[in-house]
Order: structure tokens, then sequence, then C-alpha cells
């Protein structure tokens, strides 16, 4: 009986080990986005027009970008249900203004309440967001989502707003 015993008891020892073994490390994953950041628009030349940026959610938003004059903070990190700030008032905003059809279907009818709390409501709606790019739709903001997804846009010069892409703003990369 102890023989069986310690025999069971390695094989479960060995099983969590290699468990543990092949699971990513915890640092592999994103940093949360803890606030707002933007970027000015960058032409294929290199290039860029400070009067066009970007906001979007980001981590470290106080970190300037090519010395402050590319913009601040970095795109890629992640929100998850239970993640509040304003990082995720920005993602609520940017689903009503630049997805709003698909987030009033997935909704049934009313837009976010852009309030940084990002609950049930928040991730159906980026389900949908997700589903509409046909991307992975676990209902996760991170860098997928964020090179992926429409942002917010505002051109100070001709005081034109709309929606467009990370990568249509010259920042292809994985960090901004």
């Amino acid at each position: 009986m102890r023989h069986r015993a310690a025999g069971i008891l390695a094989v479960l020892v060995m099983a969590g080990a290699l468990v543990m073994a092949g699971a990513p490390p915890a640092s592999a994953a994103a940093p949360r986005c803890t606030g707002v950041g933007f970027r000015v628009l960058v032409y294929p030349n290199g290039t860029w027009d400070s009067a066009v940026s970007v906001s979007f959610p980001a981590h470290s938003p106080q970190v300037p970008i090519w010395g402050g004059s590319g913009g601040a903070g970095y795109w890629s990190c992640s929100l998850v249900q239970t993640s509040k700030g304003s990082g995720v008032k920005r993602l609520q905003q940017t689903m009503n203004y630049c997805y709003e059809q698909t987030v009033r279907a997935a909704l049934g009818g009313p837009l976010l309440q852009p309030d940084g709390d990002f609950g049930t409501l928040t991730k159906r709606a980026l389900v949908a967001v997700q589903r509409f790019h046909e991307i992975e739709d676990n209902g996760q903001y991170g860098p997928q989502t964020a090179r992926t997804m429409r942002h917010y846009l505002q051109d100070g010069r001709y005081g034109y707003s709309g929606c467009i892409t990370l990568t249509e703003m010259g920042w292809p990369g994985d960090s901004g």
C-alpha cells in the first residue's frame, strides 16, 4: 500500500512539473494598458505630421516617443474584463465612435457607457469588434486587437475626426 501511494504521489509530482514547464512565463503577457497614448501620422518616407494624431489605450502613457514629437505611450498592452481606468474608457469611446453599428447590434441598441470599467457589456462589444475583423474573439484587448481595430483619429489642422488603424498611421510594429 505504501509503495502504491508513493508511486501515485511521484506521478502527480511529475505531471505537475510538466504542466508548469509548459506554461508561458507571466512576464510574456502584455502589460496592462494604464492610460491613453497618442501617435502622430507617419508617412512612408519617414516624415510625420504632428497635426494628425490617433489616440488609443496605452501603457506608460507618459513616455514620449521620438523625443515627444512622435507621440507618447506604448500600444502593445492588454485590457481584460475587470480592468479599470482611462485605457478602458478610451477603448469604450473608440468602439462607440468607430464601431457604432457593431456595438449597437451586440448590445441590442444602446452604446457603451464610457465609464472606464471593463464589464460584461464592454467585453460583449469587443468580441463583436473582433468578429467584425475576423480575429480571435476572446473579448480581451491585446496587441492583435490594437493593431487590427480602428482608433479615433483627429486632424487638428482641418478639424477632421475619423477612425484609422495604427498600421495605417505608420506604426506597424509591436509596441509603437
